[in-house]
C-alpha cells in the first residue's frame, strides 16, 4: 500500500511482459497468413489528461510528471522499452526494470495505440495552500496536487467533462510515441445514474448526446491536425 509500495508496479510489469510475449507468439503463429488476414493486437492504456494549473514552470513540470504516471507508465514501455524517467526518479527500486531482451519484445508490440479516456484534471506543484496527497495514497508518488478542471461540469461519478483534454492527449500521444497503426479510442463515454429511469425519461439523454458531440469534435480537431485516429468506440 501507499505511494511507493511495489506490488501494483510489479503486477503491471508482469502484465506488460505477458502482453509482449503474447504478441510475439501471435505474430509467429500467423506469419504465413496474408497480411489482410492477420489479427491485430494491442494493450489498452488508460489515461486522463493533466493540465497545468498555472503558467508557472513548477506547475508545468508537475503536469508532465503526472502524465508520466498516468500515460507513460504503460505507454512508454510499449514504445520505448523502458519506464518514464520521472517514475524511476520517484519510485527507485519499487519500480521493476526490463532486461534488454524484454525491452526488445515490448517495443512496438502493439499494432495500434489503444486508448481509454474519460476525463481531465488540473495539476500543480504542492505548496502551503495546496498540500500534497497523503502518503497513504497510491498516487502520492507523483508529487503533485490535483484540481478540478476550471469551468467543467461533472458526470455522475464526479469526473470532469473536458473535451479539450482528449484533443491535447491525442496530440501528445502522436507526438511522443508516433504509434504505428494510429490511435483507436477503445473506451470512453458518459456514466450516468439513469438506469432506473422510466423509458420516456431515459430517451431524453441530452447530457450523453452533448458529451459525445463535444468529444467527437475534439477528435475531429485532432484528426484535422494530422493525428491518425482510426476509431472511437
Amino acid at each position: 500500500g501507499g505511494a511507493r509500495g511495489g506490488e501494483p508496479y510489479l503486477a503491471a510489469h508482469n502484465m506488460l511482459l505477458a502482453h509482449a510475449l503474447a504478441a510475439a507468439r501471435l505474430r509467429k503463429m500467423q506469419a504465413a497468413r496474408p497480411t489482410d488476414q492477420r489479427a491485430l493486437i494491442s494493450l489498452g492504456v488508460h489515461a486522463d489528461w493533466r493540465e497545468a494549473l498555472s503558467g508557472s514552470e513548477a506547475d508545468a513540470d508537475a503536469a508532465q510528471r503526472s502524465m508520466a504516471f498516468t500515460l507513460g507508465w504503460m505507454a512508454a514501455p510499449l514504445y520505448t522499452g523502458a519506464y518514464p524517467p520521472a517514475m524511476r526518479a520517484a519510485l527507485g527500486d519499487a519500480l521493476p526494470s526490463f532486461t534488454a531482451e524484454q525491452a526488445a519484445l515490448l517495443r512496438n508490440s502493439s499494432d495500434f495505440f489503444a486508448l481509454q479516456h474519460y476525463s481531465t484534471l488540473m495539476v500543480s506543484r504542492p505548496n502551503a495552500t495546496f498540500p500534497p496527497l497523503p502518503e497513504t495514497s497510491f498516487y502520492a508518488a507523483e508529487g503533485v496536487r490535483w484540481h478540478s478542471t476550471r469551468g467543467a461540469r461533472k458526470n455522475s461519478l464526479g469526473w470532469d467533462i473536458a473535451p479539450f483534454g482528449l484533443y491535447k492527449l491525442l496530440k501528445h500521444i502522436d507526438e511522443t510515441y508516433q504509434p504505428r497503426g494510429g490511435i483507436v479510442i477503445t473506451e470512453s463515454g458518459f456514466p450516468s445514474r439513469g438506469d432506473d429511469a422510466a423509458p420516456h425519461e431515459a430517451t431524453r439523454d441530452t447530457a450523453r448526446v452533448c458529451y459525445l458531440k463535444r468529444y467527437l469534435q475534439a477528435v475531429h480537431r485532432a484528426m484535422g491536425e494530422g493525428v491518425p485516429v482510426r476509431g472511437y468506440f
